[in-house]
């Protein structure tokens, strides 16, 4: 694996803390970024009610990050 947005989501390895097997590479963990990102969003403008994603809902990882982002 050089590169993989999820490789749990998509079952390469297991978990992040017992991948399993013998796999090498890196991965964005960008999922979890986008949680905390909205919460410092949140922190920095109170007033804020609409935050806009430009993704491709197409592709598993990022509609995975889309319903990560709206809380499901």
């Amino acid at each position: 694996m050089a590169n993989h947005a999820d490789p749990v989501a998509s079952g390469l390895v297991a978990s992040f803390a017992k991948p399993g097997g013998n796999v090498t590479g890196l991965s964005l963990q960008a999922r979890e970024l986008r949680v905390k990102q909205l919460q410092l969003l949140k922190e920095i403008l109170p007033s804020l009610t609409r935050v806009a994603f430009l993704r491709n809902p197409t592709i598993p990882f990022d509609l995975n990050e889309l319903q990560t982002a709206r809380g499901r």
